[in-house]
């Protein structure tokens, strides 16, 4: 009697939590690989220009339209990700896991990095938009970890220093999408 007590409530609450998950029975990793290749090179792009911006000292519009350019990358990888299906995964066959997660850390790593050097006196325009990307950012992490499962711990591990960039500018919720 005590023991169908402690069982019968832990096998409901069990019950319950598992038909929240989604099953991961396709590999889907192509797909999701076409949508971070697209938001990394987007984000890759806009880093180069905006460092040769920086360099250059170039004008604050262009440098704006490069921000816009994060934004934009974030935001569409975020918005593609809703239709995907939770992948299989594979270590094997191409695209993997692997490949895919270190498309996006680095990806998440270059942007954080390249913004943290900005402040609002040389680039007021530019870090009053940091909140778009850095909503946007956390919008594509929380769409890829449930798709991709384990993005969440990989960006966790590789950006334990780097967090403190995402301190500098402000991105709150990409750190507590990245679990910090």
């Amino acid at each position: 009697m005590l023991l169908s007590f402690i069982l019968l409530p832990l096998a409901s609450a069990l019950a319950a939590f598992a038909a929240n998950l989604e099953p991961r029975q396709t590999n889907t990793n192509a797909r999701i690989a076409t949508i971070v290749s697209a938001a990394s090179q987007g984000v890759w792009r806009t880093y180069l220009e905006f460092m040769m911006e920086r360099l250059a000292q170039g004008d604050l519009q262009r440098a704006e339209t490069n921000v816009d350019g994060l934004i934009n990358a974030y935001g569409s990888g975020a918005d593609a990700l809703i239709n995907v299906a939770v992948s299989s995964g594979s270590a094997t066959t191409i695209p993997t896991d692997v490949e895919i997660h270190t498309w996006f850390v680095v990806a998440v790593q270059q942007t954080c990095t390249g913004l943290s050097g900005l402040s609002t006196s040389n680039m007021p325009g530019v870090t009053a938009k940091f909140s778009d990307i850095d909503r946007n950012m956390s919008r594509m992490i929380n769409g890829l970890d449930p798709k991709l499962p384990g993005t969440q711990e990989l960006l966790k591990l590789f950006m334990l220093d780097g967090r403190q960039f995402c301190d500098r500018i402000g991105f709150t919720a990409t750190l507590a999408a990245m679990g910090f």
